[in-house]
């Protein structure tokens, strides 16, 4: 039992040494987290404004499309 946990702590120290060696902090990784969500959201939000586009335009094409068939109903009849 001893060696088992001499053993565990010989793997703790060498996990320690390799997180050394790679200079990895909880500093970069919580900047990473945020940098990542700031993506997120960015992508987000240009993706829902490309769908407000595309709906007012369709919108708009509707409207107009009644507008003009209005127009053409309601002329009166030529003599």
């Amino acid at each position: 039992m001893q060696e088992n946990i001499h053993k565990v702590m010989a793997r703790g120290e060498q996990l320690d040494t390799l997180n050394n060696k790679t200079g990895y902090t909880q500093s970069e990784n919580s900047f990473n987290n945020r940098l990542l969500r700031l993506q997120d959201v960015k992508m987000k939000l240009i993706l829902a404004a490309i769908i407000a586009v595309i709906i007012i335009i369709i919108v708009v094409s509707v409207v107009q499309s009644n507008k003009s068939n209005n127009n053409e109903t309601s002329a009166p009849p030529p003599s």
